[in-house]
């Protein structure tokens, strides 16, 4: 081996080092942003309620999916294929896709507010 072909050599090493450090680099920073999310704490009625509230959303649609949630254990999909909830505020938006769902309480008819009591 003569001194060029060392060189290339320990250049080569060099650039092996360096895509390491920054494969390492996005290694650590994905293992942090998973340490980062922390488990799913599911809301309370009323911190799922207030939220609505502050985007006027009906209050009773608001318990409906939250009881409806907390009887499927927090999950959803179909039957055989169940996922845990990983945001309940994600939950939330996939949910108000429904139309009873979208008005806000404003807007409301009596007529609406007597059928969504029944």
């Amino acid at each position: 081996m003569d001194l060029s072909e060392i060189v290339q050599s320990v250049i080569e090493i060099e650039d092996l080092k360096a895509r390491v450090d920054k494969l390492e680099r996005i290694v650590a920073k994905l293992q942090g942003k998973r340490e980062k999310q922390e488990a799913f704490v599911k809301p309370t009625l009323e911190e799922a309620r207030e939220y609505c509230r502050e985007r006027g959303l009906r209050r009773f649609d608001v318990d409906k999916w939250w009881h409806l949630l907390e009887t499927k254990g927090w999950t959803y999909g179909k039957a055989g294929d169940l996922k845990p909830v990983q945001s309940w505020h994600g939950s939330i938006g996939t949910y108000k896709g429904y139309p009873d769902f979208q008005k806000p309480a404003e807007t409301m008819s009596v007529q609406d507010m007597f059928n969504s009591q029944c």
